[in-house]
């Protein structure tokens, strides 16, 4: 019963994105080991396990933006086979009610702990890093600041709040907002644009936006920036020229690429940058891999 009235509940806003999971045609699923993840939001999340090449480094978690495909987002795009050919493990999963995963609640930061749980038992020693795109940004940032998840996030097309992503459609911007009044404790852990003012000895971050990017558009990266409470370990962020919503990597492969490993090292070894907003070119770090 409960999990027929969730699926109501969130059907006027995500109905359209929930379809069942198929596998990419490109991608080589023997080189994915899946794995299924219990999450407090009441749902075991499907997830695909996928090993670095060559030396192993960190384990990164993927959270998808609202996609049909879910979690396929990043074996579509690459940005799985990107993590894995430089070094990372890395943790793709299905929020609950998307994709395999079997419905939950409106929490979808447990969705996020329940993965970084998993990643963490499976990186031993070594550090545990979160690529979070759109939708999954609102909930890795949100996750941040309630527990330290990650050693690092990168989000990219990061939202401010739900309500301004839904702004545009008036009847699914209502039916939040009732649900909102309805789900005080959730609607109260769901603001990315809080959550990051209260990120104080948490993870680095560095934000992604495209300049031609109306969904996300970079005034949300600029204010999610500005918001962030991170000093000794700065924030940073990169605007990508040209970069239409979720194409950053698509629009500068080599740069995007360069710029999130250069990032993720940078955690790994320790290092922190200064507070920038610089987006000069970075040269590529492209080590050999198998499919991804």
């Amino acid at each position: 019963m409960r999990t027929k009235a969730m699926r109501l509940i969130k059907s006027p806003l995500l109905g359209r994105y929930v379809l069942d999971w198929q596998w990419p045609r490109t991608v080589d699923r023997t080189t994915w080991e899946q794995v299924r993840i219990p999450s407090a939001s009441g749902a075991s999340l499907a997830a695909l396990y996928g090993g670095a090449c060559g030396k192993r480094i960190g384990v990164v978690v993927c959270a998808h933006p609202l996609r049909r495909d879910a979690k396929g987002f990043f074996l579509r795009t690459g940005r799985a086979g990107l993590l894995r050919r430089n070094g990372y493990d890395t943790l793709l999963f299905d929020f609950n009610g998307f994709g395999s995963s079997s419905p939950g609640g409106l929490n979808y930061v447990d969705d996020v702990l329940a993965a970084a749980r998993y990643a963490r038992g499976r990186a031993g020693t070594l550090p545990v890093h979160a690529l979070a795109v759109c939708f999954g940004a609102v909930w890795a940032l949100c996750a941040a600041a309630e527990q330290r998840p990650f050693d690092a996030i990168v989000a990219e097309a990061p939202l401010t709040t739900l309500h301004e992503y839904y702004a545009g459609k008036p009847f699914a911007a209502a039916f939040l907002r009732l649900l909102w009044r309805l789900f005080p404790k959730t609607a109260a852990k769901a603001t990315p644009l809080d959550a990051v003012a209260n990120l104080s000895g948490s993870p680095r971050l560095l934000l992604i936006g495209g300049v031609e990017d109306h969904v996300a558009p970079m005034d949300m990266c600029r204010r999610l920036y500005e918001a962030c409470s991170l000093q000794t370990a700065a924030p940073a962020v990169w605007y990508v020229e040209g970069a239409q919503h979720l194409r950053a990597f698509e629009t500068a492969p080599l740069q995007y690429e360069a710029r999130v490993v250069d990032f993720l090292g940078a955690s790994r070894d320790g290092r922190s940058r200064p507070r920038s907003t610089a987006s000069a070119a970075i040269g590529p770090q492209v080590l050999s891999c198998g499919s991804s």
